[in-house]
């Protein structure tokens, strides 16, 4: 029948199974088949040992932060440049390939760079970098150029007159002088942020060297096409000068745009933070990569989308996930980091034939600290003669500047990048460029911090949180720009004037979900303020903990205290404030489920009333006398803004006995 061959077909499925099975054990060896441990290393061996190697990078980093007694004196970047080459000579003495933890052109660019420029745009936005704009701008782009025009214009001389024995050509000496006029931000940062100078000169410095990267890329690719021509005409020179314009705007445009639509969705991510550290990397990354499609300069496209994203789009995201996205882009910028600098040191074991004493690498290195000390000179006396800095840049900080163009990894990238073809000597040209990166970074490296205390450099001061100080640069900068208009006088503050009214204007009703105004962010420094106040003096102001919440204080706040309030500085401070604004920031800030909302209080349906000096006075009285964990510190009284915390909604008849138990 039909089931009956249904089941035989399945008997004799199971029966041909079972007897090739049988065959398998006869033929084989059975104690192969099953075994206890297992060691498949060559299926994992690449992610195992990349892992591995981060790991190792973190514990270095990890040791260097104990060592206070060394670590002020090697950079960081100075030890891992050291470890790199111990590292090397290992690998190289066991036979070990070192290309194994090498750096390619592809890595460098598309894994390392982009997370070092995202930090350092978010770091850059601050209200010193933004007030020097202008030298900024002429130490990264006309400092850059003319470095380069006049370190070729030495080289060629030294060429022609045959000072140096090097088979070097011209054109190998014109894309060598666009990728050594890169200065590495990260060598630089990383000794200034230690060093802690002072605001101006760090962003000056910060800027420029930032800056300046997305310049020498710029020069650097327009050689490498100018290398392919046989001929050089005038009309080369030409599209030479629009292409170095268009690929500078295009990647300020696109990071732009991108940005802008980042803010734009973050608008309405609120409902769902999670999504919106994902929205900001993924459109950073989209940023970086559309600019690298086009031609356009990457570096100065992912500084647009930075200084946008800190600017209008940090408003509208959530405080949680704001923290998540510059902790992540920070953490993997300093790992960025250490891997360039530990890879570059490796790195020198990869050359079997650089030369250490060669002419070209000795004058390269002469001249790139020569012409860079004269321009900077030269530029600073420009930009004091017509004051176009917030103040003078001293000789001092001019000697610093020009004493911090450090070169790194990005000229050591570009080095990587040329081919041999077009009679482009890259031997020569790598072979000088890593000695110049060593001497800058080890030696000027390790002398920077020592010279900065022999010539008396300002040291930053902590930026402390001031209402007067918020409200003063506010009013001088309103009442500058009203003095240009009168005398007829169209200078920097009327600009800035204009600036913010487009901003407030047009701008941020489009990026911002709740616009920022001056008004609330005198609120949020208010905020701060308290909240710093109040949980120093929670924890005692004598303690390290207290200690730490006071230091971003100024002075007078620190030696505050809540005993000497009464009741008409209570008044005072309220006066400024609406009952509306400040019930909606005790229910936004101190947890309250629900604002009080009686007429006769806070209620929102009457804004022009105030806090009932009845309720504050009950309050006050009460917090004074409250036996808590919030006072353990001696002789302090709380702020009465602190007693509405888990506080449950008031009766309407605004009973005394409510506010009693509180």
């Amino acid at each position: 029948t039909k089931d009956k061959s249904k089941l035989n077909f399945k008997q004799f499925q199971i029966l041909s199974m079972l007897n090739e099975s049988h065959h398998i054990l006869k033929t084989n060896d059975t104690t192969n088949l099953i075994t206890i441990i297992g060691f498949h290393i060559a299926t994992i061996r690449s992610l195992l040992s990349i892992i591995l190697f981060l790991i190792v990078v973190t514990i270095i980093k990890l040791g260097y932060f104990w060592c206070h007694k060394y670590s002020h004196y090697l950079p960081e970047s100075s030890l891992l440049l050291f470890l790199g080459i111990f590292f090397g000579y290992i690998l190289k003495a066991t036979r070990t390939d070192p290309n194994l933890f090498s750096i390619n052109s592809y890595v460098f660019m598309y894994l390392l760079l982009p997370p070092i420029v995202l930090e350092s745009a978010f770091a850059m936005y601050h209200v010193d970098f933004m007030a020097n704009i202008l030298p900024v701008l002429i130490f990264a782009i006309i400092a850059t150029v003319l470095n380069f025009i006049f370190l070729s214009l030495f080289l060629w001389i030294l060429l022609i007159i045959g000072v140096m024995e090097s088979s070097i050509n011209e054109i190998s000496i014109l894309i060598f002088c666009s990728l050594i006029t890169s200065i590495d931000p990260v060598a630089v940062l990383a000794i200034f942020q230690e060093i802690h100078v002072d605001n101006n000169l760090y962003y000056l410095v910060f800027g420029e060297s930032l800056l300046n990267d997305g310049v020498a890329v710029v020069l650097y690719n327009v050689l490498r096409q100018l290398a392919a021509v046989e001929i050089w005409r005038g009309m080369h020179y030409f599209k030479s000068c629009i292409s170095f314009l268009a690929v500078v705007v295009g990647g300020g445009l696109t990071g732009f745009m991108f940005s802008a639509i980042t803010c734009i969705i973050s608008r309405f991510s609120y409902k769902a933070p999670l999504s919106e550290p994902i929205i900001v990397f993924g459109m950073s990354m989209v940023a970086y990569l559309v600019a690298d499609v086009l031609g356009w300069s990457v570096i100065i496209s992912m500084i647009m989308f930075g200084l946008i994203q800190v600017a209008y789009n940090f408003h509208n995201i959530t405080h949680k996930s704001l923290i998540v996205i510059k902790r992540v882009i920070k953490i993997l910028a300093n790992l960025s980091e250490s891997i360039i600098f530990l890879c570059l040191g490796v790195t020198l074991f990869e050359i079997d034939d650089f030369q250490w004493n060669s002419s070209f690498s000795l004058w390269a290195l002469f001249l790139c600290i020569y012409v860079r000390f004269s321009i900077t000179f030269l530029l600073s006396a420009f930009i004091n003669r017509y004051e176009l800095a917030v103040r003078e840049i001293y000789w001092t900080e001019q000697y610093i500047i020009a004493y911090g163009g450090m070169r790194g990894g990005i000229s050591y990238c570009l080095a990587v990048l040329l081919s041999d073809s077009n009679g482009v000597d890259k031997t020569s040209i790598m072979n000088a460029t890593i000695f110049i990166i060593l001497f800058t970074v080890v030696f000027q490296g390790i002398t920077i911090g020592p010279l900065v205390k022999i010539l008396q450099i300002k040291i930053s001061e902590e930026d402390g949180l001031s209402l007067i100080d918020q409200i003063n640069e506010t009013i001088l900068t309103h009442l500058l720009a009203t003095i240009e208009s009168i005398v007829d006088l169209k200078g920097r503050n009327s600009f800035y004037e204009f600036l913010f009214n487009v901003n407030n204007l047009f701008i941020l009703p489009i990026l911002q979900r709740d616009p920022e105004t001056y008004e609330s962010r005198l609120i949020e420094t208010f905020k701060a303020i308290d909240l710093r106040l109040y949980l120093a003096y929670s924890c005692g102001n004598n303690t390290e903990l207290g200690k730490t919440f006071l230091r971003k204080l100024k002075p007078n706040l620190q030696n505050n205290r809540f005993e000497f309030y009464n009741m008409s500085t209570v008044d005072y401070l309220m006066e400024d404030f609406r009952a509306e604004a400040i019930a909606k920031e005790i229910e936004a800030v101190y947890g309250m489920s629900k604002a009080p909302t009686d007429d006769a209080d806070l209620g929102p349906s009457n804004p022009n009333r105030r806090i009932s000096k009845r309720a504050l006075a009950i309050l006050y009285q009460k917090t004074s006398k409250m036996d808590d964990s919030f006072q353990q510190v001696p002789n302090i009284k709380l702020n009465p803004f602190f007693a509405n915390i888990g506080r449950k909604k008031p009766p309407k008849d605004d009973s005394e006995e409510y506010y009693k138990n509180v």
